[in-house]
C-alpha cells in the first residue's frame, strides 16, 4: 500500500499492482493532509483492492491514469484523460472530464465516454504494462483534453514501458586506469539504443 500524508506529492509513471485477496487493503490511500497531490500516467491494477482518498483530502488530480481495480473512491478530485477499465467508482464531489469507463461509472457529461468496450481500447498481449498500449483504432486516441490520448501513454509525462527510458545504454566499457597528454585516454565502449 502507498500512503500519501503530505501536500504536493507527485506520483507519476508508476505501475501499482496489489495482489492482496481482501478488499480491506488499499493500493493508494490519500490522507486529509494530501491536498494538491498529483497522480499522473500511472496504472492501478488489482481485482480486490481500492484507491481511497478520505473526505478531508482536497485538490487531488488524476491525469492520464488507467484504473483496473475494485473501487475508486476519492473526494474532491479532478480526474482527466483517465480510463476506468473496470471496477466501481464512488462519486464524492469529483470533477471528471475527457475520461472513459466500461459501464456508466463516470458521468456522460464533460466529454466523458461511457459503456466503452475495453477490448477495443487496449492492445492484446501478455506483458503486464504493454497491455495498456492503445489499440490502433482505440476510442481513447485523441479523445483526451486538448486532443491528447487518454490513458498512461498520453500527455506530457507518458508512461515508460518497464521503466526503461529511450536513452542509450552503455553495455561495455574498457578503459585504462590512467592516460597521458601524448596518447590521451584510449577507451572502448559499446552502446545499445532503446528505440
Amino acid at each position: 500500500m502507498i500512503e500519501v500524508n503530505a501536500p504536493g506529492v507527485i506520483i507519476e509513471q508508476c505501475y501499482i499492482v496489489c495482489t492482496a485477496s481482501s478488499t480491506l487493503y488499499y493500493m493508494l490511500y490519500l490522507y486529509s493532509n494530501s491536498s494538491n497531490a498529483v497522480i499522473r500516467n500511472t496504472i492501478f491494477q488489482s481485482t480486490n483492492n481500492s484507491v481511497y482518498g478520505v473526505s478531508g483530502a482536497g485538490a487531488i488530480t488524476f491525469t492520464n491514469c488507467v484504473f483496473s481495480l475494485y473501487n475508486l473512491n476519492v473526494y474532491n478530485a479532478l480526474i482527466t484523460n483517465c480510463i476506468l477499465r473496470n471496477g466501481n467508482f464512488i462519486a464524492n464531489n469529483n470533477m471528471i472530464s475527457y475520461s472513459m469507463c466500461n459501464t456508466v461509472q463516470f458521468p456522460a457529461s464533460n466529454n466523458n465516454l461511457q459503456n466503452v468496450n475495453m477490448n477495443t481500447v487496449f492492445q492484446v498481449n501478455n506483458s503486464f504494462d504493454r497491455y495498456f498500449l492503445l489499440a490502433p483504432n482505440s476510442p481513447a486516441i485523441g479523445s483526451g483534453q486538448g486532443g491528447v490520448d487518454m490513458g498512461v501513454f498520453g500527455g506530457p509525462y507518458p508512461y515508460v514501458l518497464s521503466g526503461i527510458p529511450n536513452l542509450p545504454t552503455i553495455t561495455y566499457l574498457q578503459a585504462p586506469t590512467s592516460g597521458s597528454t601524448v596518447n590521451g585516454l584510449p577507451i572502448t565502449i559499446r552502446v545499445r539504443g532503446r528505440n
